[in-house]
């Protein structure tokens, strides 16, 4: 860990901790101003006085507490910035990466507005450490030869090691995932990204556009060909850089795959907001709305739909979704795949359909869609169609 993130990481307890007791004191002021009105109603202004005493009293209370706790943060932080010495980095690390993915998706959008180091930029990726997008780094990391590549971006809260999920249950292979059966059926490298998934998928998408475009322009021998596959999220941001005009290598991209990609929007982002705007006006409830509003602007954006355009035949898209229920009907693709429902009048296969658009997997949770051998089946089936 470097002495920045351990500066960092102390900070945010501090926020973290101040907000618990910020939300703390909302929620008692809401319930006492509450019983403080009822109870005026009945014995008449005489009560104000002792509710103003009262009200001053907690709220100074809390401010010394919410004081006391950022100090301490920032000084745990100065001790901890002036011992760590390590040249690992917290986001290279196999045990923070996790948390370090989550609280990303969580709080991405403020990290990078503070400019902390624990947010994620988005990046090219190679066992865990970032790549160049540099002429020398990539021959050295790559070699020199290939041309057809597929990108591959991860989702809300994931980083780029998802792509091997449950690989050795799966495959018998802890290295295997989507991008080694690319590789072996059809010669793409596969290419794997990290970004902050708690920013706007806006700004993520303009980020991926710049992205590609300059690994083509940097790359090793020059590209003949771009396959670009999207699980949940990260689908929405293939899709938002894919419609931005200043995007140059879009003639490369040949193929879009996207995963569970919830492009009606995610009715569990869509519940939150609801919740938050209702409890917000119910005393004892005050917290709820507190905790909800804590969702980063990326998680916000999960809830409005978007519209994939530009698909006219190039590049070739294929929508891969799941289904926990065995069968098709109404009420269990609205469940769909646990996070993000099967779109209405989606038809079924079990396998994708040789002229492409959309395949429903049975059986498939959310994560699922990630690394499943028939998901693998589904698209090498499109792909040869």
């Amino acid at each position: 860990m470097r002495a920045v993130e351990a500066l960092d990481l102390a900070r945010l307890a501090g926020t973290a901790a101040a907000g618990i007791a910020r939300t703390s004191l909302r929620t008692q002021e809401a319930v006492t101003e509450a019983a403080y009105t009822a109870v005026e109603a009945g014995v008449g202004p005489a009560v104000r006085p002792l509710r103003l005493l009262h009200r001053g009293a907690v709220r100074g209370i809390y401010g010394c507490v919410t004081l006391g706790l950022r100090g301490a943060a920032a000084l745990a932080g100065r001790l901890a910035e002036d011992r760590v010495t390590g040249e690992g980095t917290v986001a290279e690390s196999p045990r923070t990466r996790p948390v370090l993915g989550a609280l990303n998706a969580l709080a991405g959008d403020r990290l990078a507005a503070q400019g902390s180091s624990l947010a994620y930029q988005l990046s090219l990726r190679h066992q865990g450490r970032p790549v160049p997008l540099e002429p020398t780094a990539l021959t050295t990391t790559y070699g020199v030869g290939e041309r057809r590549l597929a990108v591959f971006v991860h989702g809300l809260v994931e980083d780029e090691t998802v792509w091997t999920y449950q690989a050795v249950r799966r495959h018998g292979d802890p290295a295997m995932s989507l991008g080694v059966t690319l590789r072996r059926e059809f010669g793409h490298l596969p290419l794997f990204v990290r970004y902050n998934s708690g920013a706007p998928i806006a700004a993520n998408g303009a980020a991926l556009a710049r992205f590609l475009d300059d690994l083509v322009a940097n790359w090793p021998g020059g590209v003949d060909e771009l396959l670009l596959v999207g699980h949940s999220m990260g689908g929405l941001l293939i899709h938002s850089a894919l419609a931005l005009e200043v995007l140059a290598c879009r003639d490369l991209v040949t193929a879009v795959i996207t995963l569970g990609a919830p492009t009606d929007g995610a009715p569990l982002e869509r519940l939150a907001d609801t919740v938050a705007r209702t409890a917000v006006d119910i005393p004892p409830a005050t917290w709820l709305a507190d905790v909800l509003d804590i969702r980063s602007r990326g998680i916000v954006d999960l809830g409005a739909p978007i519209d994939p355009v530009g698909y006219d035949g190039t590049p070739r898209h294929l929508a891969v979704y799941g289904s926990l229920a065995p069968w098709s009907h109404p009420v269990t693709n609205r469940l769909g795949d646990g996070m993000v429902p099967v779109p209405v009048g989606v038809p079924w296969y079990g396998s994708a359909p040789a002229d492409g658009g959309t395949v429903v997997l049975p059986g498939l949770g959310h994560q699922g869609l990630v690394n499943h051998p028939r998901v693998h089946e589904a698209v090498t089936a499109w792909l040869r169609g």
